[in-house]
């Protein structure tokens, strides 16, 4: 079983990923058994945990979560999410001059748990420069 740690970082890969495919599109719904399928309780939790950090912190915009927290409707990244996902990850290759956004979409298809943990560590930490430059 994964730390609740794993599943917050493959939980915000999802989510930002997802989101940053559909921008400046909103996403009519944000809901958890669409993006973990196959997903226990737990990880259901973790993940309606992991939306409402982001809504809190300013990643995302969108409605109040449901009860289980399991749902978030009319959701879009928000200015600072998408500066931060358009802006380039420094611990990878330096041969890789992708964005956050992209970075995420290829390292959730690759199943490396590893890059993934490295990637949204590097990503939270460049929201909080991010969040102090402005």
């Amino acid at each position: 079983m994964s730390s609740n740690m794993e599943l917050f970082n493959e939980a915000t890969a999802s989510i930002l990923s997802r989101l940053y495919e559909k921008f400046p599109n909103r996403m009519g719904a944000l809901k958890a058994e669409e993006i973990s399928a196959g997903a226990s309780p737990e990880e259901l939790n973790v993940f309606g945990a992991t939306a409402e950090f982001l809504l809190d912190e300013g990643f995302i915009v969108g409605g109040s979560p449901n009860a289980q927290g399991k749902f978030i409707s009319n959701v879009r990244l928000t200015s600072k999410g998408l500066a931060v996902l358009k802006s380039t990850p420094t611990s990878l290759d330096k041969n890789n001059q992708a964005p956050f956004g992209e970075t995420l979409k290829n390292v959730l298809g690759s199943g490396s748990m590893q890059a993934m943990n490295t990637i949204i560590g590097e990503l939270l930490s460049a929201y909080i420069k991010y969040q102090t430059q402005t």
